[in-house]
């Protein structure tokens, strides 16, 4: 993108090039973080101080609200299939989260992150079986 609205922004932030933003989805993440061994409290305590470290970050840019498309594990998209006048049509799955969104190519140069992925094609995926 060459500029970035967060919501609680009414300017767009501006980039001199164009750049990849990373949406991360806060709800599919927080319950990666919730400990059997820990109360509900407890556990709102440590996603609390997670999501207070992540929106100091420097490569934070704000939330956004975006159409995200639902991946299964090939990483493909997952999709449901309607009848619509007869016919049977694919319709992909999709949330929409808010989501924390920051820039990509701050945090590949800070931590040597590769988000990068390669989308394997349902024929591609038949002939591994």
């Amino acid at each position: 993108m060459k500029s970035f609205r967060p919501i609680s922004s009414k300017e767009d932030i501006e980039f001199k090039e164009a750049r990849p933003i990373l949406y991360l989805n806060m709800a599919a993440v927080a319950s990666l973080f919730n400990s059997r061994n820990m109360n509900a409290t407890a556990n709102r305590s440590n996603w609390s101080t997670i999501m207070s470290y992540l929106k100091s970050h420097s490569s934070f840019l704000g939330l956004k609200q975006d159409r995200l498309t639902i991946l299964l594990p090939s990483g493909l998209p997952d999709y449901s299939i309607e009848i619509v006048n007869n016919e049977q049509v694919r319709k992909v799955k999709v949330n929409r989260p808010k989501a924390l969104c920051f820039d990509y190519q701050q945090l590949k140069k800070a931590f040597g992150l590769d988000l990068e992925t390669e989308v394997i094609t349902d024929a591609q995926d038949l002939e591994n079986i």
